[in-house]
């Protein structure tokens, strides 16, 4: 069984798209997705109370019946210490900058205590924290027109408490569910199923280049 964390954003993402059978399929296929109780409060409780967003909510809180994610609780101090760790990393003429949230925090500390393999999450920030942190410090001078400071303390910190998480995106489970077989009902549409999936998804919020959206969209299934 392999266990999988998942973010707020991408189950939207899912729920908004019609590709919420993207996770029951590769649950039965040996994925078990793991939720934190903040991302439930996001992706449920929240939009219950708004009309627009209502029904993507019931979508999802009926995965969560259905076993598909299930709903854990996380180690606050753990979610301190990331949250700490994190905010302290990169400052702006003499202040901190909030760069994570609780839900995408909760997240990773959900991997860490239940030993999961991975984190699905579409958010550009918190991949780049963990990947490339010198080319998010860069995005973010940009978007400030100043020069941002690193905490190499923090830095530090948040890289061991995070060590060992491999970053995932929706396109990423898209993508293994199409070689897995998920698009086979669509009979000869199943290519383009496939390829309108990955661009679909892009539109719903996942951060993901127009180079790798023709790099996915180029796999055959």
């Amino acid at each position: 069984m392999v266990k999988i964390v998942c973010d707020s954003g991408p189950l939207i993402s899912f729920s908004d798209t019609c590709l919420i059978n993207v996770l029951s399929f590769l649950s039965k296929r040996g994925a078990e997705f793991l939720i934190p109780r903040s991302v439930q409060q996001e992706i449920v409780f929240t939009p219950l109370k708004i009309r627009r967003y209502a029904f993507s909510a019931v979508r999802l809180n009926k995965a969560i019946d259905d076993n598909v994610l299930r709903v854990v609780d996380v180690d606050n101090l753990l979610v301190d210490r990331i949250t700490n760790a994190a905010n302290r990393v990169f400052s702006v003429r003499g202040n901190s900058l909030k760069i994570l949230h609780v839900g995408e925090v909760a997240a990773l500390a959900a991997c860490k205590k239940y030993g999961c393999e991975a984190l699905v999450i579409d958010e550009k920030t918190t991949r780049l924290l963990i990947e490339d942190p010198a080319l998010l410090q860069e995005n973010i001078s940009d978007e400030y027109h100043s020069r941002i400071n690193v905490n190499a303390k923090s830095l530090a910190e948040f890289n061991a408490l995070t060590k060992g998480i491999q970053i995932l995106r929706s396109t990423d489970l898209a993508a293994v569910a199409a070689k897995k077989g998920y698009f086979a009902s669509f009979g000869k549409h199943s290519q383009q199923a496939f390829q309108t999936s990955i661009y679909a998804l892009k539109q719903a919020g996942c951060s993901v280049s127009e180079k790798e959206v023709s790099d996915y969209q180029a796999i055959k299934i």
